[in-house]
């Protein structure tokens, strides 16, 4: 019988590492892959746009990331952070790559200041079946 080969949900994974994370260095601050209604003053929010099944074990999601804060520099700072929380995973979130780095993109509907970036992150894929 063949086995059939499943990946978690990977903005999920996501979220929760990065949540995971922020509580020390940026309390308050927390990932999500909405915008909350009331919006808060920071925020980070993942969203997949992509990607693709590598191997029979892996794939490669691609990874929109975007921090949301009062200032440039602390968007920047939010960002970045998570930026190293996500390269220093070595589960099953791995080997993930720069697509494009940081930038400074205010959302256009709000003015709110907000940087963005675009990262590869392979996931492990498991047995469901």
């Amino acid at each position: 019988m063949a086995e059939y080969i499943g990946f978690p949900d990977v903005e999920a994974v996501v979220i929760g590492v990065l949540n995971a994370a922020l509580t020390t260095p940026f309390a308050g601050v927390k990932a999500s892959t909405k915008i909350k209604n009331p919006r808060p003053s920071e925020f980070v929010r993942s969203i997949r746009s992509g990607g693709a099944r590598e191997s029979i074990v892996s794939e490669n999601a691609t990874i929109l990331l975007e921090a949301y804060a009062a200032t440039e520099t602390r968007a920047f700072q939010i960002l970045n952070f998570c930026r190293a929380v996500l390269f220093a995973q070595d589960d099953v979130l791995f080997g993930v790559t720069e697509i494009g780095s940081p930038a400074n993109l205010p959302d256009p509907t709000t003015s709110q200041l907000r940087y963005v970036m675009t990262v590869g992150v392979r996931v492990r894929g498991t047995a469901i079946a």
